[in-house]
């Protein structure tokens, strides 16, 4: 009878000894388990990141604008590039007395009628008082239409240098009429700052561009 009990003491103890082994082997065993499923898990992880950031590049590149193309270049030779236009060439008519007619064109004469000698006043900016001539030149205008006259312009230059002179606003400064009627005259009064007066002038008279300019040269 106390053998059995024996038997029966060492079947449990054993059969306890193999559940003690087959719980700590399940507990092991999880363990690794999980150890071997994270980095799996992160591995699957890592490429929907790399999607992600492939997917941000893309959208960046999308919204940077392509470099204009029309832009302007230079000229691949500098010597195909165009010239500079030559000044226009004035038609000018050779020089007469002071107190004689020039022609301008046909039909078309002008005259210094008065030279003067006046205090210039200086009321504009840039403008100095002092010693000056006033030049009065009459158009005669003996064609069938009018003349223009609304450009016309009268320089003075000074000496045999021919410096030019510089305009005053006055005393009794009076342009050209806008024009000349056919068969009339018209004058045009003006006043230049001049550092002496007892100096050869020239006088030129340009009544528009498509006609000849005329000179009138003397002493004042």
């Amino acid at each position: 009878m106390n053998q059995d009990k024996v038997r029966a003491q060492g079947r449990r103890t054993r059969t306890t000894r193999v559940v003690a082994m087959v719980a700590t082997a399940l507990v092991l065993g999880g363990c690794t388990g999980q150890s071997q499923d994270a980095p799996t898990a992160a591995s699957s992880a890592t490429p929907s990141a790399t999607a992600g950031a492939g997917a941000t590049s893309g959208s960046t590149q999308a919204e940077v604008p392509a470099p204009p193309t029309d832009l302007p270049t230079e000229p691949s030779d500098p010597k195909k590039a165009p010239e500079p236009l030559d000044p226009v060439k004035r038609k000018k008519g050779k020089p007469v007395q002071l107190d004689e007619k020039a022609t301008i064109t046909k039909g078309v004469v002008a005259r210094v009628t008065k030279v003067e000698e006046v205090e210039g006043e200086a009321t504009l900016p840039g403008e100095v008082a002092g010693d000056a001539l006033r030049v009065t030149v009459t158009v005669t205008n003996d064609t069938d239409e009018a003349l223009d006259l609304s450009g016309a312009i009268v320089n003075l230059y000074l000496g045999a240098d021919e410096t030019p002179a510089t305009t005053l606003s006055g005393p009794g400064v009076d342009p050209f009429p806008a024009s000349a009627a056919a068969g009339k005259k018209a004058s045009g009064t003006y006043v230049f700052r001049v550092a002496e007066r007892d100096v050869p002038v020239h006088v030129e008279v340009d009544v528009a561009a498509d006609l000849k300019v005329v000179a009138f040269e003397g002493d004042a």
